[in-house]
């Protein structure tokens, strides 16, 4: 049962009650990329299921392979938003791998021009 007092009163409730916990969850943080398909610049960064930024001891690093396997950009992630310039690389679909809390991760994106 849930009471709410205020001045005018008290109202009770006898309902089920559905308060959704405040903790961090040990859900992988999620990679947005955009633009994609990307032309001349390709943005992106971790974000976590409940909206908050990744902090960068959490993920150590970013690898940018071709669709040959071909490392073709590299660095750490980390809290805030990536800018890399696609401008010099072939038209093709790329993959972005990255490392979090012991697990790799991937996801895929177009270069196109």
């Amino acid at each position: 049962q849930l009471e709410i007092t205020n001045e005018c009163g008290v109202a009770s409730f006898l309902e089920n009650i559905f308060i959704p916990e405040c903790e961090k969850t040990s859900d992988p943080p999620q990679l947005i990329i955009y633009p994609n398909p990307a032309n001349q610049f390709l943005h992106f960064g971790l974000v976590k299921t409940n909206y908050e930024i990744t902090l960068p001891a959490e993920s150590s690093f970013y690898i940018v392979k071709s669709g040959t396997g071909e490392i073709v950009y590299q660095g750490e992630l980390g809290e805030f938003s990536h800018t890399i310039n696609s401008s010099n690389w072939g038209e093709s679909i790329y993959e972005i791998f990255y490392h979090f809390k012991d697990q790799t991760f991937s996801k895929s994106f177009s270069v196109i021009h």
